[in-house]
This record gives C-alpha cells, sequence and structure tokens, in this order.
C-alpha cells in the first residue's frame, strides 16, 4: 500500500464527496510552494494526493499509483509542458480515463483551447479560489 500524504478533515465549508473511499489526486506543478498550496486545500477537504513535479515523476506516479483519480496539473513546466504531458497521458489506454484538470497562470484562450483538444476535463486559472477548484474536482469525480 503506498505511504499517502494525509492530512485531518478541516471544519471549513468544503464540499464533501460521499464516495464510499478517500479520492486521491496527483498534483503535477514544478513549484514545490503551489504544491503545499494545493495540498493545504485538499487536505481540507479531505482527499489523498501524491506529487510530482515534472512529466517524468507524474508518468512514473500514475504507473506506481493505480489508485490515483484525478490529476491537477500546470502547463508550465520543465522537460514537458502540461499540454505535451496531457497529449502522451491520453494517449495510454491505462490512463485514458483519468480526469486532468490544469492549474495555470495561463488565461489566454490560445492556451485553453490547446489543453481540452489535449484531453484535459477542466482548467483552473491561478490564483487558485479553493471553492471552485473543489468544485471542479468534485464534478469530475463524480
Amino acid at each position: 500500500m503506498p505511504n499517502l500524504n494525509q492530512g485531518p478533515a478541516s471544519s471549513t465549508k468544503t464540499p464533501n464527496l460521499s464516495l464510499s473511499r478517500k479520492q486521491v489526486i496527483l498534483i503535477v506543478d514544478d513549484d514545490p510552494a503551489f504544491r503545499k498550496m494545493l495540498i493545504m486545500m485538499l487536505r481540507e477537504a479531505n482527499f489523498d494526493f501524491l506529487e510530482a513535479e515534472n512529466s517524468k515523476e507524474c508518468l512514473l506516479k500514475l504507473s506506481r499509483h493505480p489508485e490515483i483519480n484525478l490529476v491537477l496539473m500546470d502547463i508550465d513546466m520543465p522537460q514537458m509542458n502540461g499540454i505535451q504531458l496531457t497529449g502522451v497521458i491520453r494517449n495510454q489506454e491505462i490512463y485514458s480515463k483519468i480526469p486532468l484538470i490544469m492549474v495555470t497562470a495561463k488565461s489566454d484562450q490560445k492556451s485553453i483551447v490547446a489543453a481540452i483538444k489535449a484531453g484535459a476535463q477542466g482548467y483552473v486559472v491561478k490564483p487558485v479560489n479553493k471553492e471552485n477548484l473543489i468544485q471542479k474536482i468534485c464534478q469530475h469525480l463524480g
């Protein structure tokens, strides 16, 4: 069983998933401070999480952790950007159904269209509004 980072649920008003088990979210962003902020949000919403700082780590985590239910991914990353990585993930049958939500500072229409065409199901612009992000996550997890 993988060692997932977990934290206690908070009393803040966040949607509560009525699912039979905790959902696992993979956070892919090269900025450790931003990953930490997302982790705090996910803990408050009672999610489990894994982290990756680049495309190589993301693909490794996906291969080693079949329990991943959703991926939050930045666009601007070294080695391979998030749009390219989304295409790679979507081209692998085993990962093709995992929801991908881009979480990025890019707000231009060209980036949004490129992400959706590559296979992202959602798009959130930084700075992130916690309630909107949790709502989008819940929509894609059922």
